[in-house]
């Protein structure tokens, strides 16, 4: 059996109630909820697969080690962008905290797994917060013009969180979150 995981940056209470609600109003307007399957947080890492429970157990351990040597960090939205016609999400202005934090985790688990490193990543790593997933003709267009308000807003990042992939990877979890320095 494998396991799939990955890892984002826990949005605090305000923050998450403000991206559930966007999610909600883009599955409402599009009758696609798969959006609604994940907790609000920013991608950190994206999704890779492991073999063992032992191998999530020591990416338990890799998220705690990270979180106490990262001080809590901003972030800001800069407004909806897309992924093709499959995915509306919000995108995180650039920073250099994301950026080292991303590059850190990928070093680390490229001497602990052979395979974590996926497609769009280290430089190409675009920091977002998805809304809407999964999305089929003309529901992307669909769901922007309900959201059709940018979200600017900001906030601390003050936890950081694994995922698990369930359900073949439509449903996420929150196995293991660790407080950041």
């Amino acid at each position: 059996m494998s396991y799939t995981i990955g890892i984002g940056a826990l949005l605090d209470t305000e923050t998450f109630n403000l991206v559930r609600s966007l999610e909600l109003d883009a599955a409402l307007a599009t009758q696609n909820y798969a959006g609604l399957g994940q907790p609000p947080h920013v991608t950190i890492k994206r999704p890779f697969q492991v073999v063992t429970l032992d191998d999530v157990n020591k990416l338990c351990k890799l998220l705690s080690d990270t979180a106490q040597q990262t001080t809590a960090f901003s972030v800001s939205y800069s407004g909806l962008n897309n992924f093709g016609d499959s995915t509306l999400f919000l995108a995180v202005q650039p920073s250099k905290e994301l950026q080292k934090l991303h590059e850190s985790l990928l070093s680390t688990l490229k001497t602990m797994f052979e395979s974590a490193e996926s497609v769009h990543e280290g430089k190409e790593m675009v920091f977002h917060t998805s809304v809407a997933v999964n999305l089929e003709k003309g529901q992307l267009q669909t769901a922007k013009e309900k959201l059709r308000n940018d979200v600017a807003v900001s906030c601390t990042i003050r936890k950081l969180g694994l995922f698990l992939g369930l359900d073949n990877n439509t449903h996420w979890s929150i196995i293991s979150e660790a407080e950041l320095a």
